[in-house]
């Protein structure tokens, strides 16, 4: 496998950039990984650790409320009774 030179990043990418580098572009993720200093790395992992914390958090409480709707009429099906 050939070494391919580090580049320069003129400037930091957004979160959400770093996030999709992660699992669309692996070969840039290294490369601005040689970049950085030890702070600046922090930096960015934290960042990209909220972007998924963010989601994670979203997803959770699209599935609960999705498992809500769908039990409430099994636990009070006096109030969802049709009446035709």
């Amino acid at each position: 496998m050939t070494r391919m030179k580090p580049a320069r990043f003129s400037n930091s990418p957004s979160a959400w950039r770093l996030f999709l580098w992660c699992f669309f572009e692996p070969l840039l993720i290294e490369q601005y990984s040689k970049t950085l200093n030890r702070q600046q790395s922090l930096i960015a992992f934290l960042k990209t650790y909220a972007i998924i914390a963010l989601i994670i958090c979203v997803l959770y409480l699209i599935i609960s409320a999705i498992i809500v709707a769908l039990k409430l009429p099994c636990l009070y099906p006096e109030y969802f009774k049709s009446e035709l």
